[in-house]
């Protein structure tokens, strides 16, 4: 069984969005097997939500920020990339 959650957050324009995201597997044969497929569900999920808050062209200077084009993430620090 491989399990993982996490809060995704990122800032657009000046303003805080976040979304959880959680991936459960299990009955895989291989131990490992199912990353690929978590880490393209990841991978969909921060397309949606990026594509969904795009950065404006008329940000206020004073939104910006260092913040990564990547979404930072907490939670266990497993095998899926934004968990």
């Amino acid at each position: 069984v491989d399990n993982d959650a996490g809060i995704v957050r990122f800032v657009r324009d000046g303003v805080e969005r976040a979304y959880a995201i959680t991936f459960l597997a299990m009955d895989v044969d291989e131990v490992g097997a199912d990353v690929p497929l978590g880490q393209q569900l990841v991978r969909l999920a921060w397309e949606h939500f990026s594509s969904a808050y795009p950065e404006s062209a008329t940000a206020p200077d004073d939104a910006a920020t260092d913040e990564p084009s990547a979404p930072a993430a907490e939670g266990d620090g497993g095998d899926l990339p934004g968990a």
